[in-house]
C-alpha cells in the first residue's frame, strides 16, 4: 500500500502515562510528522497481526459527559511507509 487514511477512536484516561502528552502532541499546530501508529486485527498487542506507519493527524475531536468516559477520535493520514506484520 502506498498511502493511507483513517480514523481512530480513543478512550482518554489524563492519568495514564503518555495520554496526556499524546493529546498535547496532537494540538500542536506545524509540528513534525512524529506520530507513530501500530493498529492490530486481534485485539493483542503482542507485535502480530497488526501493520505500522508514521501518520499525521489531520484532525482531532474530544467528547466528554460528566461520570462518563472521555472519547478522542483523531482522523488520520499515512506519512511513511506501511508495514505488514499479518499472519
Amino acid at each position: 500500500m502506498i498511502s493511507g487514511s483513517g480514523t481512530v477512536e480513543l478512550v482518554y484516561d489524563p492519568d495514564a502515562t503518555g495520554q496526556a502528552g499524546f493529546l498535547e502532541d496532537v494540538v500542536k499546530v506545524n509540528d513534525a510528522a512524529d506520530a507513530s501508529f501500530e493498529l492490530f486485527t486481534t485485539g493483542s498487542s503482542t507485535g502480530t497481526d497488526s501493520v505500522s506507519f508514521g501518520g499525521i493527524i489531520t484532525s482531532m475531536e474530544i467528547t466528554s459527559t460528566v461520570g462518563e468516559l472521555v472519547v478522542v477520535s483523531c482522523n488520520f493520514i499515512t506519512s511513511s511507509t506501511i508495514t505488514s506484520n499479518l499472519e
